[in-house]
């Protein structure tokens, strides 16, 4: 949790033979704590993690439609195609009013971020289509009211207040003009990385660049979200694909949220984040029909 100054000082301070090249590219993000709370604590619409979500009854509470051929389906017990989505989280839009990093989010309304936590699908898979939702609402708060869940999730997550602030990232691979790091300046880049991201291990983050687990994801995106299957190097490797690969450009961080067990009480996979992308085009449009959502963990 940095600001512009405080990231530059960092960079600048670092043995690091390529600061200049990491200036250009220091993007704004905005980071996210959560604090454990009483649901009751919370007024209505204000932003949170977990709990249950503050919306209008025009908005339809967002279900995902288990394919037949699902392999989650099939590995599981459940007996319905159909399973309701649980909130990850509510944000409140003119919380983040002014905030640099924000910029490129509404001003006002509210975001609604779902996913089906008690499958926790990975996303490599067409199939997994619908199993996670972004809904917006720009509405009077006098509309909201406070929505009971359609069940109640094996686990529960505790309803969490939220507090917002200005942060700077930068990627996990740095590349300078297409040459790989050396093992030293390789080993000065993920200190640096970690100073950025400061002392706690938990980071939730609208917007930047994510941090990475295993590799980057906006390929992976790309194809999965036009039906190509890429829970192994076939669908990578298709000549669709290279057809595709392009449009990789367009995929961007919306949002990420780490496993928190000490809030919220998520614990994704063994110790990873979930991360929803969107389109650049689509955010300025504030279009979030079509964003896609990606599970890694160690």
């Amino acid at each position: 949790m940095v600001t512009r100054l405080e990231a530059e000082s960092i960079i600048k301070k670092t043995d690091f033979p390529y600061k200049s090249e990491l200036m250009d590219i220091l993007f704004p993000s905005v980071r996210i704590t959560a604090e454990r709370c009483s649901i009751s604590e919370l007024p209505l619409g204000a932003s949170r993690m977990g709990g249950v979500p503050d919306m209008p009854e025009s908005l339809a509470w967002p279900v995902w439609n288990i394919p037949e051929d699902s392999t989650y389906r099939l590995n599981s017990s459940l007996s319905k195609g159909t399973v309701p989505l649980d909130l990850i989280a509510q944000i409140n839009l003119r919380d983040l009013g002014g905030m640099v990093g924000a910029e490129d989010l509404p001003d006002r309304g509210w975001l609604y971020f779902f996913y089906a936590t008690e499958s926790q699908v990975w996303g490599f898979d067409p199939k997994d289509k619908g199993s996670s939702r972004v809904l917006y609402y720009n509405g009077p708060l006098g509309s909201l009211e406070r929505r009971i869940p359609p069940r109640i999730a094996e686990e529960e997550y505790f309803s969490c207040l939220l507090q917002f602030s200005e942060d700077w990232t930068l990627p996990n691979d740095f590349n300078p003009y297409g040459k790989p790091l050396s093992h030293e300046e390789s080993d000065n880049y993920s200190e640096m990385l970690e100073e950025l991201s400061g002392d706690s291990e938990v980071r939730h983050r609208l917007l930047g660049f994510p941090w990475l687990i295993q590799n980057e994801m906006e390929l992976e995106c790309q194809l999965v979200s036009n039906g190509l299957y890429c829970g192994n190097s076939s669908g990578y490797q298709s000549e669709e694909a290279k057809a595709l690969a392009e449009g990789a450009a367009d995929w961007r961080l919306l949002m990420q949220i780490d496993s928190d067990e000490d809030n919220p009480g998520w614990m994704w996979g063994d110790g990873g984040s979930i991360y929803f992308w969107i389109k650049d085009q689509d955010l300025q449009a504030k279009n979030f029909e079509n964003t896609w959502l990606i599970l890694q963990c160690y």
